[in-house]
């Protein structure tokens, strides 16, 4: 296609270890600490990209990540890692004409486990939260060659959504900017 197409594919096998657990409990001073935890984790899959130039104008990217992600429990058995989607994929369109661009992506995350801490004295639990996909817009118009005005709409579709139990990130956010160059 004269060299507009762009194709990858990688695939990824990594074993960690010494990994970092930032909620340990320190009876010496009452507080919560990190420190390395014993074992291995394990991470492998494939990540897929096209990057696609339709024209002078417009282009396309997308992307696919397959991620198989285990970590050993206290027993030694291999369980999935928390915060870990297995499927993660985008779309990304990008629009040029003369002095403005606009962009708009699309991003899909897959659901994945986390830990839940209930209220003393009751032991945590493994949750499963919900995929989602977060549509994005941002736009950029250069009025001179040091001035320029940005624009940008995050969460578009005001997708109810949490990537860590609990903590839900804002709604749709619209920001509106001036750039200057010197």
């Amino acid at each position: 296609m004269n060299g507009n197409l762009l194709t990858s594919i990688a695939y990824f096998d990594a074993t960690l270890e010494n990994e970092i657990n930032g909620f340990v409990f320190d009876s010496n001073t009452f507080a919560f600490t990190a420190e390395n935890i014993d074992g291995e984790s394990k991470r492998q899959g494939f990540e897929a990209e096209i990057d696609w130039n339709i024209s002078d104008q417009f282009s396309l990217r997308g992307s696919y990540t397959y991620t198989d992600s285990t970590a050993e429990d206290s027993t030694g058995k291999d369980i999935d890692e928390i915060r870990r989607p297995r499927h993660v994929a985008a779309l990304v369109g990008n629009y040029a004409l003369q002095k403005t661009n606009i962009n708009m992506s699309i991003s899909y995350n897959g659901e994945q486990d986390d830990t839940f801490f209930p209220p003393f004295p009751l032991p945590q639990e493994q949750v499963t939260l919900d995929s989602f996909v977060l549509v994005n817009v941002a736009i950029n118009h250069q009025l001179t060659e040091k001035i320029a005005l940005t624009a940008r709409i995050d969460n578009l579709l005001d997708e109810d959504y949490e990537e860590v139990f609990g903590f839900t990130p804002p709604g749709i956010g619209a920001y509106a900017g001036v750039r200057l160059a010197w």
